[in-house]
């Protein structure tokens, strides 16, 4: 099993996928104490700071193994493949999910003209164990 990071796949007539993954974290439930306004404002925080190109920020929200994979070279990377394909803009509110004992929360989202979504997934602890940026389907 993998975890993706950041995956921007632009469909068929896209040369290639973009995406950079690691070893899937271990899953466990989001501890009651972490309050759903909490992880909401915190994804709200995520999706500012991955979009403005604030590595340092998110890492500061994030577990040790996500924050270590998100480099500023990667972070840039991710947002310079967005750019290129037209930029990716928000179309719709917060959603909150659960999923496999983990929370998350989704935005709708325009990808290169298509139905996407942004999702900040949390650990138990409440800190940002993965990000994802794809095409709806």
């Amino acid at each position: 099993m993998r975890r993706l990071l950041l995956a921007v796949t632009l469909g068929l007539a896209a040369p290639s996928a973009f995406a950079l993954s690691v070893e899937a974290p271990r899953v466990v439930a989001v501890a009651d104490t972490v309050s759903s306004d909490t992880l909401a404002a915190r994804s709200i925080r995520a999706e500012a700071f991955f979009f403005d190109g604030k590595s340092a920020e998110l890492r500061a929200l994030a577990d040790s193994e996500f924050s270590a994979m998100l480099t500023d070279e990667a972070h840039s990377a991710f947002l310079m493949q967005i750019m290129n394909f037209g930029g990716a803009g928000a179309s719709g509110a917060w959603e909150a999910l659960e999923f496999q004992g983990m929370k998350a929360y989704r935005r709708p989202y325009t990808l290169a003209g298509m139905a996407a979504r942004f999702v900040v997934v949390f650990n138990a602890d409440g800190q940002i164990a993965g990000l994802a940026l794809a095409p709806e389907g």
